[in-house]
């Protein structure tokens, strides 16, 4: 399926696929909690899903859910991969690296309170998502919604996961770095060029190997953790425009408000004016 910008299923849904004699397929990115029961799910392997866990389905590829116990209670949420994207999450971009790609094992057994706050915070979605009428106010409460689901996702793995990155090639290795050398530098450089000089690469060579393996263009893994930054300075600050294009780097206010505008469709102006606090 590619549905789009977001779906949220329960185990009705998959249970109607599978009366006829269907799977439920699925395009990833989704996030599956099961509560009760098991659910058989196969993409490069078949594996059962218990309850009480958090699985992370990430790489691009089709899943399929195949066969459900009768006690199978679950909610399941997939998002556009470009929706996805477009959320621009300041979310932690070494954990998300670490989560994607170098733990093979992405069903995570969750404590009780932990499970059940996310269960919460997704069946309040669910019942939003059931009720919308697709207005400008209820799509952003959803997708608000879908902040704070994604942002506890992140939070409870932090708490219950303890592995270091490990990652498999020379490609992986490469990106880790990249993301460390971002996590570190993000909030000035904002070239390529800088991240591939840091790395003794070339910069046609850390591009093709970023979007090869996470699916982005390096530039705009950088833009995207650049606007967070501008965004966060414009809501959260009362420093002049001039003030926050230097210090992110840019060379002059006009070219900070080109790259703010091109991203966001407002000015940077625009922008404090209707979402500061």
């Amino acid at each position: 399926m590619n549905l789009s910008p977001f779906q949220i299923f329960t185990e009705n849904e998959i249970r109607n696929h599978l009366s006829k004699n269907e799977s439920l397929d699925l395009d990833a990115p989704f996030f599956l909690l099961v509560k009760n029961g098991e659910v058989i799910i196969s993409g490069d392997v078949k594996k059962a899903i218990k309850s009480h866990t958090l699985s992370v389905f990430v790489r691009e590829r089709i899943f399929h859910l195949t066969a459900i116990s009768e006690d199978f209670e679950c909610i399941l949420l997939q998002f556009n991969r470009t929706y996805m994207r477009t959320l621009t999450l300041r979310l932690d971009l070494l954990d998300a690296f670490k989560y994607v790609y170098s733990n093979p094992q992405l069903t995570f057994q969750l404590l009780n309170p932990d499970f059940e706050e996310l269960w919460f915070l997704a069946n309040y979605t669910f019942n939003q998502f059931q009720k919308s009428q697709n207005t400008d106010l209820q799509v952003h409460i959803i997708r608000h919604l879908n902040y704070s689901f994604l942002y506890s996702c992140i939070d409870k793995l932090n708490q219950t996961q303890s592995f270091e990155p490990n990652p498999r090639n020379q490609q992986e290795k490469l990106v880790l770095t990249f993301l460390k050398n971002l996590q570190k530098n993000g909030s000035m450089k904002i070239k390529v060029s800088d991240y591939a000089e840091m790395q003794n690469v070339t910069s046609r060579h850390l591009s093709s190997t970023i979007k090869k393996v996470t699916g982005m263009p390096a530039l705009d893994i950088i833009h995207r953790l650049h606007l967070s930054h501008a965004k966060a300075e414009l809501t959260e600050t009362d420093r002049s425009i001039s003030e926050i294009a230097f210090s992110l780097g840019f060379p002059d206010p006009y070219t900070f408000s080109h790259f703010f505008k091109k991203l966001t469709g407002l000015s940077p102006t625009e922008f404090r004016t209707n979402f500061q606090g």
